[in-house]
């Protein structure tokens, strides 16, 4: 599980710097939106672990 979480994780940094350089972003926004994606996943993996 921690293994499928470092590579979703990664997959969001890149797909959040990727989107963020096609808008035009600062990678400051890009990095807040991955860290965002990353805080929705752990609750995810935590309730699926609870479950």
């Amino acid at each position: 599980m921690i293994l499928i979480y470092a590579v979703l994780s990664t997959v969001f940094l890149f797909g959040a710097i990727t989107l963020g350089k096609k808008l035009g972003w600062e990678p400051k926004s890009a990095y807040i939106l991955a860290s965002i994606l990353d805080g929705v996943l752990i609750i995810i993996f935590i309730i699926l672990y609870l479950i």
